[in-house]
């Protein structure tokens, strides 16, 4: 990865946690000034729900953006050479055992 593309991936975390932050702070805002009273055009139990799906969806956006692709890089690499190292073995150890035990 070029450093130049992890500064855009960094701001783009930053710009998207920040989205997320202020989703939040406008959820709050919605749900104090939502009426409580018997008269609403759309029930109020309805307008939580949406709200509540909403927030899922900014907060699994902004857990997206937390994941570091250098971390997932190296545990790609760890399985790529992990993978055939473990099928050697297993091949080495069958034969090993199986002219013990015939």
């Amino acid at each position: 990865m070029v450093e130049s593309d992890n500064k855009k991936i960094l701001k783009a975390q930053k710009v998207i946690v920040k989205g997320e932050h202020d989703a939040d702070k406008m959820k709050r805002e919605l749900r104090t000034h939502l009426p409580k009273g018997l008269f609403m055009t759309v029930d109020r139990h309805d307008v939580l729900d949406v709200l509540l799906r909403q927030d899922i969806i900014a907060n699994q956006a902004k857990d997206i953006a937390a994941i570091d692709l250098r971390v997932v890089g190296n545990i790609f690499m760890s399985w790529i050479v992990t993978l055939p190292a473990g099928a050697i073995l297993s091949i080495l150890f069958f034969y090993i055992f199986k002219g013990i035990f015939s």
